[in-house]
């Protein structure tokens, strides 16, 4: 118990305890597991031996030469030359969230496709930012077929359409071929949540995505 005596101001009848001596505890070593869920997943050991390695600063001349290669990796991984494709120090929600702040403003017409959970994620983060959110939803497990995203986007023209490119919660692929050429057309930017198809199954942003009126992010 710590003592006051000496002390005057708000401090003066505070009375400080702490606990004496720290909690014994184990050296960490955890479990191996196999992972098979949409996320976290099993590192490969490349990973696991460049996370051992020295801390940097983020200003430091390495670690901007380091984002570039990721910046790199990334484009090929979503086949695009867009220089503005960036990684987010963050879960995939955080991402998400980047995404609808960065690109909703009060008012703006946000066109949500919900098929499982993560559609009414991104309505309800939209709704948040004051847009003004139309939802269409189909049956979990399914997927919205061409035609029903043409006549939705046809009918309401928003500024932001948004779909799940592979739908985390029942693994349902939404087809995305010509759908980011029609928002395009229709002057609406595509945002396209890829967290559970990005390196799983072909991701083309620039051939799918009409230029550079689309939004992509993963995991």
């Amino acid at each position: 118990m710590g003592s006051t005596e000496g002390i005057t101001g708000p401090l003066a009848d505070y009375e400080c305890t702490a606990i004496a001596k720290a909690p014994a505890v184990t050296q960490l070593n955890p479990p191996h597991r196999l992972l098979c869920g949409p996320g976290p997943g099993n590192a490969h050991p490349r990973v696991h031996a460049a996370m051992s390695l020295p801390e940097i600063g983020h200003l430091d001349p390495a670690f901007i030469s380091m984002m570039e290669d990721i910046k790199s990796l990334l484009r090929y991984a979503w086949q695009t030359n867009n220089e503005f494709t960036i990684p987010v120090s963050g879960t995939g929600s955080a991402a998400m969230e980047a995404c609808m702040a960065n690109l909703v403003e009060a008012g703006d017409k946000v066109l949500i496709f919900s098929n499982g959970y993560f559609g009414p994620r991104l309505a309800d983060m939209a709704s948040r930012y004051g847009g003004e959110v139309i939802e269409e939803k189909a049956p979990w497990g399914t997927v919205f077929s061409f035609d029903a995203i043409k006549a939705s986007v046809e009918k309401h023209k928003p500024v932001l359409a948004c779909l799940v490119h592979a739908e985390t919660s029942t693994g349902a692929a939404q087809p995305l071929e010509g759908v980011g050429k029609l928002c395009h057309d229709n002057g609406a930017l595509l945002v396209a949540d890829t967290v559970t198809s990005i390196f799983g199954v072909p991701c083309h942003l620039d051939k799918w995505g009409s230029g550079r009126r689309v939004r992509w992010y993963p995991k």
